[in-house]
């Protein structure tokens, strides 16, 4: 495969995103790409006693933040900003938990990449995109402001 300039690509996706020219959802709202990878969403209010659980008993599919982890398809084909469970009992940023992939419509060749955390442009395209979608705190600011 040849070279792919992340910080580039990612740049683009920033602005493409700003623009509104490229729409997220969340990763687990598209089942299908989910079931090609073998992925499985958890909320991460579950407990981690839980999810050791499901891990002890050779459970098969990667489990993914599923409150964190997002989806947009290009040309039939897929970006995913991946967000894995800190199971280390929240010892891990969110900078280190987070993946970009480019998957195939094929599920094949997949593209991985995970930042060192000295460039934050991954960050940034996941803040940005996380900024898309309603929490709580902006109900509650909603509710508060009428």
């Amino acid at each position: 495969m040849n070279d792919i300039d992340v910080t580039k690509l990612l740049e683009k996706l920033i602005n493409s995103t700003k623009e509104n020219t490229i729409s997220w959802e969340y990763l687990d709202s598209n089942k299908n790409v989910c079931n090609g990878l073998g992925y499985e969403a958890v909320s991460p209010a579950k407990s981690l006693s839980t999810l050791e659980l499901v891990a002890s008993l050779g459970y098969s599919k990667k489990l993914f933040d599923s409150d964190n982890s997002f989806i947009t398809e290009v040309n039939k084909n897929y970006i995913i900003l991946y967000c894995n469970l800190d199971n280390k009992n929240g010892e891990k940023t969110l900078d280190e938990r987070l993946i970009f992939m480019l998957v195939p419509r094929t599920y094949k060749d997949v593209f991985m990449y995970s930042s060192d955390g000295t460039d934050g442009t991954l960050l940034r395209l996941h803040s940005l995109v996380k900024s898309l979608f309603p929490n709580a705190k902006d109900i509650a600011n909603d509710i508060l402001n009428l």
